[in-house]
């Protein structure tokens, strides 16, 4: 009698670890079957890796330089816009770059330069925007702070 039991335990076992195998090879497929996206992949974008003026508090009048880096490693990057932003004012663009031959494994540094409108108020803040430009027209943009310790404030 004990040997019947034992074998039963043992053919339960075997079943267990059966099922329990079949269930690993068989719910992934389930769970992963081949579904159309509900997206699509359009294109790749640039990235701007640093976005920094060369001085925070400058007077009316006076010039500075904006320095970008950029890279882009899954689609060339085509253009460059530069715009300021002066207090209210609408955003006027200041710089338009056409980039060519441009090599996705390298990053790249631009430096824009700047002159802070005769006559702009004391206490103004000058925001200022990049955007990057890969085909199919995908844009990434990039904007110093509007506000606060880390914007440009014209002294």
């Amino acid at each position: 009698m004990k040997s019947l039991i034992v074998k039963i335990l043992v053919m339960k076992k075997i079943n267990l670890t059966w099922l329990i195998v079949m269930a690993i090879l068989v719910l992934p497929s389930c769970i992963l079957e081949d579904e159309d996206d509900e997206y699509t992949i359009v294109g790749g974008v640039a990235t701007v890796t640093v976005w920094s003026p060369s001085k925070l508090n400058p007077t009316a009048n006076e010039a500075m330089t904006i320095r970008a880096l950029y890279f882009s490693e899954h689609a060339p990057v085509e253009e460059l816009r530069f715009y300021a932003k002066v207090g209210a004012a609408d955003r006027e663009l200041i710089e338009t770059v056409a980039i060519t031959n441009h090599n996705t494994a390298d990053s790249y540094e631009r430096v824009f330069n700047y002159t802070v409108p005769a006559g702009t108020p004391a206490t103004t803040f000058i925001v200022f925007t990049i955007e990057v430009e890969t085909p199919k027209d995908l844009v990434t943009t990039r904007s110093t702070p509007s506000t606060g310790a880390s914007a440009v404030r014209v002294i």
